[in-house]
Formats: C-alpha cells, sequence, structure tokens
C-alpha cells in the first residue's frame, strides 16, 4: 500500500481498493496460524489515519476480517475472567509494543510513574524491558515481559487476571494488531498514541478530551469514547535548549523569514502543499524547512510532488537531514513560525515547540489528530495561533514570519503560559479515577 499520495483522488482510490481486499478476503475465510500471522506481519492499515478522512468503517472491516481469521484459531478470542475483589487498587497493564517505548516514555511514562490509587504493571517485549530500564533505572514498577508467540502472550496476560489494560497504540505494528482482538482482562481502552478508532470488537474505551473532540466525535469511534476533562498525557518540560546550533549550522540564511513543519512526511497531505506555497508566495523572503524521514522513498515522493504542484516555490522548500533530538531543540528556535499540518497535526512536536516559545499557526480539524495543537492552546487559554480557513492561516503564518514586533508579542504570550500543558497532575488523577470506575461494556 501507497504511504505518499499524488493527490487526493489517489486518496480515495486506494481506500476503495482496500475495502473490496478486505471483502474479498472476508469472503475466502482465509485460514492462518498464529505464527503466519506474525510471519505475515498482519498488522492493521496504519497509513489511514494521514488521509485526512473518517477512518471508521475501513477500521471496523478489518476488525471483522481478523476477528474472523482469529476466531477459527485454537486460542478463543473471548474469556471469562475470574473479578477479583475490589477493595484493593485495581491492577492496570499498560501494553507497549517493541519500537514505540521512545514515544511511550515521553507521553506517559511519568504518569505510570505516579499513579497512587491503581497499581500499573508495563507489559512490554524483552527488548522493550531493557530500553525502558535503561532510560529509568530508578524506576519502582513491575515489569511483565511478553513470550515472543502470540498464544503465550495471550496467556501470560490472562494468567495476570489484570483489572484493565492499556494500549498504548493499536495497530502499528503486528503484536499491537493483534493482540487487542482477545479478551485479556476485563476492561480493555486505548488513547492517542495512535489517534483513530481501533475498530476492535474487544476494545471497550478509548480515552480522549473535551479539550480534543469535536461536537460529533462520538460517531469516529467504534469504543465507547471517555472524554477526560483535560490531555491525557504527562509531558515533561523541556529542557530548554543548548543554543549551540544557530541557523548557519543547518545551512540556512539568517536573514530569511523561516517557517517550518518539522514532522514526518505522511502528515503532509498533498491538499497542504497549496497552503504552504501560499504562504511562500505571499512571502518572497520566506523559506520552508521540513525533515527527511527515515525512510528515504517517502519524503522522496512529497518532494516530487512539491516539485510537481508548486514548482514555482520549490527552491525556497528544504528537507534537512534526520537529526538527535538537541540539534531538532535548536531547529525549533531558529524558526519563526512553525505551521502545524492540516489533517493530522502535531503531537509531541507540539508540546516541544511550545515550550521554546515558538507559534504554530493551527487549523483544528474535523478529528481529534488534527485537534492536539488547538487543545493544547485551549488549555493554555490562548487562541491566538488558531485560525478556521486557509485564507486566514496563510495571512497569519505571513504576518507573524514578516512582523518581528507581532512574533515577539506572540512569543512572550506563549512562554507566559504553556506552564499548565507540562507535568499536569490532573491528568494522572483523571486517569485513576477512570480505571478505578470504569466497568465491563457489555457487548
Amino acid at each position: 500500500s501507497p504511504w505518499i499520495f499524488e493527490d487526493t483522488q489517489s486518496i480515495h482510490i486506494e481506500r476503495q481498493r482496500l475495502s473490496q481486499v478486505l471483502d474479498q478476503f472476508q469472503a475466502t475465510q482465509i485460514k492462518a496460524s498464529m505464527a503466519e500471522i506474525l510471519l505475515a506481519d498482519c498488522t492493521a492499515p496504519s497509513q489511514l489515519p494521514y488521509h485526512g478522512l473518517n477512518d471508521r468503517l475501513l477500521k471496523e472491516q478489518y476488525g471483522r476480517f481478523m476477528h474472523q481469521v482469529l476466531s477459527q484459531l485454537d486460542v478463543p478470542l473471548s474469556w471469562d475472567p475470574v473479578v477479583t475483589s475490589k477493595n484493593q487498587s485495581p491492577q492496570v497493564g499498560f501494553v507497549v509494543t517493541g519500537g514505540h517505548e521512545n514515544a511511550f516514555y515521553d507521553l506517559m511514562f511519568p504518569m505510570v510513574q505516579r499513579f497512587q490509587k491503581i497499581t500499573p504493571f508495563l507489559i512490554t517485549s524483552a527488548a522493550g524491558n531493557q530500553r525502558i530500564r535503561a532510560k529509568a533505572p530508578e524506576a519502582d514498577i513491575e515489569f511483565l515481559v511478553l513470550p515472543s508467540g502470540l498464544e503465550e502472550m495471550v496467556q501470560t496476560i490472562r494468567d495476570r487476571q489484570l483489572d484493565a489494560l492499556f494500549f498504548f497504540e493499536v495497530g502499528t505494528d503486528v503484536v499491537n494488531s493483534v493482540l487487542p482482538f482477545y479478551r485479556l482482562a476485563p476492561v480493555q481502552c486505548t488513547s492517542w498514541g495512535y489517534p483513530v478508532t481501533t475498530g476492535i470488537p474487544n476494545m471497550d474505551y478509548f480515552l480522549s478530551s473535551i479539550l480534543l473532540e469535536p461536537e460529533e466525535g462520538e460517531s469516529y469511534y467504534t469504543e465507547s469514547l471517555v472524554t477526560l476533562d483535560t490531555l491525557p498525557a504527562f509531558f515533561q518540560k523541556p529542557q530548554l535548549p543548548s543554543g549551540k546550533k544557530t541557523r548557519q549550522d543547518f545551512g540556512i540564511d539568517t536573514s530569511v523569514h523561516l517557517y517550518g513543519c518539522p514532522h514526518q512526511a505522511l502528515k503532509l497531505h498533498p491538499d497542504f502543499d497549496d497552503w504552504v506555497a501560499d504562504i511562500l508566495r505571499q512571502d518572497p523572503e520566506g523559506q520552508l524547512v521540513l525533515i527527511e524521514m527515515a525512510v528515504a522513498p517517502r519524503h522522496q515522493a512529497v518532494q516530487a510532488r512539491m516539485e510537481k504542484n508548486i514548482p514555482d516555490v520549490i527552491d525556497r522548500i528544504h528537507f534537512l537531514p534526520r537529526m538527535s533530538h538537541a540539534d531538532f531543540t535548536d531547529l525549533l528556535v531558529t524558526i519563526n513560525v512553525l505551521l502545524d499540518p492540516i489533517y493530522f497535526g502535531g503531537g509531541i512536536t507540539t508540546y516541544e515547540a511550545l515550550a521554546v516559545g515558538t507559534p504554530i499557526v493551527t487549523m483544528p480539524g474535523e478529528f481529534m489528530r488534527g485537534r492536539v495543537t488547538y487543545g493544547c492552546y485551549k488549555k493554555m487559554d490562548m487562541l491566538d495561533c488558531v485560525v478556521n480557513s486557509k485564507n486566514a492561516y496563510v495571512d497569519l503564518a505571513v504576518k507573524l514570519g514578516t512582523d518581528p514586533t507581532a512574533l515577539q508579542a506572540v512569543k512572550e504570550k506563549i512562554l507566559a503560559s504553556n506552564d499548565v500543558i507540562y507535568e499536569d497532575q490532573t491528568a494522572v488523577e483523571a486517569l485513576e479515577s477512570f480505571f478505578i470506575q470504569a466497568k465491563p461494556l457489555q457487548k
């Protein structure tokens, strides 16, 4: 399946193709063993959220197909947990599969360490256990290390008799795509680690926030949507940048107005090409920096698409090589204005940029994954950089890019109000009270 698209039409064609393939698979009653599923890397179609559309129907279709495949195997999908007495603190497992430990560590680990009313367990691969322990050798937290076979994983988690299970991401690798189909605890939930519905029958709750969800948010999820009063993350305020690297170190002229969209290229939807082009057309002194991806063909495809779609400004758009975290923070400081991608906006990058006061122009999207920057601004009670149309987005970006006084005023406002989004103790309490009150759903 392609990851980068020429235009919106190709996205619609690809989604139709995917739907037809899932229909065919379901009709042919495919049989596969657990080992074959692991080997074939049966990951959920994880490129969908970048398309800018409602993924619920496709995710449900995938959910029905996988449910059918897995229900033919020896290990039953359903299971009746022995209900333990509720007077002690609920035992909650946090599933973090291989390769996703860094994001978990940034967004959730400090929160998990602060729980007092629930007993958390980190459920990881053997390598993941070592990765997290290396980052936090002092952490007093129990780990449950998963064996390598899927059947054994299911059994290991069931044997633990947990009260609830929280999947940090669902649908980004084969293990976190398949495990949630099994009933492993009376309550199973996920959140914005991967910000889209799972479509999985045994996933009970999706934890989000009133700061993130649109009014009709519930209709985008197969899970029961829980909207917490705060953002479901505990992000430690980043260290201030070293300031060692300046624009020249990144190969950028010091006199230009620098716009940045330093996100993985998958977030650069074909519709967005025109937005950045309009900004550069209105600001002849403007330059835009983007970041290369580890999988080079992906950013190369975006570059080729931009050369074709917006040739008049392509010489002012630069892909910078991937860099260390310290360099990235220095880069955020050298950028005048950050552009939040439409449809699927910033997450961790938003937290990092607001910490140094760099303004992010954002237009809240239809789905939660395009509303995180807006949610942070709402929590900060500062909506100066939030717009509701393409024209307003372009105008505001250009104003901040070309008017140093306006830019400085917004920067100061961000720095004065950004404390509330970091190290948010109310998020810890909100999650605890969810786990204490959460009831198994009658499905």
